[in-house]
């Protein structure tokens, strides 16, 4: 992968499930090379993520992968086919967006960065498939910043991305103290 909001990995190893329990492709820190100090925007200071990548699938989705038998194993293994067959690459389109939820009682923020990803929506059609459930076509994103949410904004689907949404953003470095 390289600088600039850019995947040039084509094939890259099967991730697994991350320790959070879902499935995510990683990024390097510098395909965002423009993230590293706190922001503010809309009065919030936000902070850059510590690690940055692309969900395939959220751990709700990730866990009954795990559990659901499939020919030969579970769906894990053929999501993981799947996985292997598809062209990974993906750019940043440049688009970045202030999130905010309400949930628990606590105000979330995250800020992220929209990619163009087509092998995203394939993989999720395969985990319909696979896991006889509806799984929705979800934007392909990198959270950048957050702000009372260290891991960011779980995105679904199209239609959460629509609810979440705040403000388009260009965010501005935060003033020194």
């Amino acid at each position: 992968m390289s600088a600039n909001g850019r995947g040039e990995n084509a094939h890259p190893r099967w991730p697994g499930i991350d320790i959070a329990g879902s499935l995510v492709l990683p990024v390097p820190r510098d395909a965002f090379p423009d993230v590293i100090a706190p922001v503010m925007a809309h009065g919030l200071e936000l902070l850059p993520k510590p690690e940055f990548h692309l969900t395939l699938l959220n751990r709700r989705l990730a866990a009954r992968a795990q559990r659901t038998p499939a020919p030969g194993g579970h769906a894990i293994d053929h999501l993981r086919v799947a996985f292997d067959a598809l062209d990974w690459r993906w750019r940043a389109t440049g688009e970045r967006w202030l999130l905010r939820e309400r949930r628990d009682g606590r105000v979330r923020h995250s800020v992220i960065a929209l990619v163009t990803l087509p092998a995203l929506d394939a993989f999720r059609s395969r985990a319909a498939e696979v896991l006889g459930i509806e799984v929705a076509p979800a934007p392909a994103h990198v959270t950048l910043y957050t702000a009372g949410a260290p891991r960011g904004i779980g995105i679904d689907s199209h239609a959460a991305f629509a609810r979440l949404q705040l403000a388009p953003i260009a965010l501005q470095p935060r003033a020194p103290a």
